[in-house]
């Protein structure tokens, strides 16, 4: 089973659903173009679930973390991915994770996805390292991840929401200004 979950967190890595009203208040409180984006994301899954970093899932199996780029055809664009993994692993104490592309190199989705099953992931989030929900994440990684765990029918695999809206991304946006501006 796959599906979307919807993003409501101010933590910028750490996807989860919420409740019917606490997703309401949110999606009341943001700007009006985005409230259409907020209640279409909630439609796909209404189950609550924690957001406390765990290395087991709710039901207790392992969890694996795929984190997806676009891919690139320059080595070190991609090489980022993998900087970017280790950081996560760091900050949040998860072992099980990989990286993977979503074209153009690898590793692909798929064998991203064969890494977390192999290392004993039974319950995978799919964590796009994406902006936002351009088609992409509305298409592309649903299509190939759904295509993929075709092979893997005793696995749970979720899709979490693109990167988005977040006040840490101001906050880093910020200090590249400020850093740029010194050299004005």
């Amino acid at each position: 089973r796959i599906e979307m979950l919807a993003m409501a967190t101010r933590k910028a890595l750490v996807p989860q659903v919420v409740s019917g009203r606490a997703l309401a208040r949110k999606v009341a409180s943001a700007p009006a173009r985005l409230r259409g984006q907020a209640a279409a994301s909630v439609r796909v899954r209404r189950r609550v679930t924690t957001t406390r970093l765990q290395a087991t899932s709710s039901n207790g199996d392992t969890l694996g973390v795929i984190i997806v780029d676009h891919g690139s055809k320059k080595k070190d664009s991609n090489e980022m991915l993998d900087a970017f993994a280790d950081l996560y692993k760091r900050k949040t104490g998860r072992d099980l994770v990989e990286v993977a592309h979503m074209e153009l190199c690898e590793p692909s989705i798929e064998t991203a996805l064969t890494k977390c099953y192999s290392r004993g992931a039974r319950d995978i989030v799919v964590a796009p390292y994406f902006l936002s929900p351009g088609r992409h994440i509305k298409q592309d990684i649903p299509r190939i991840v759904r295509n993929a765990a075709k092979n893997y029918p005793d696995v749970n695999i979720e899709i979490a929401q693109p990167i988005g809206l977040d006040p840490l991304l101001a906050e880093v946006i910020e200090s590249r200004v400020k850093a740029a501006s010194e050299e004005l």
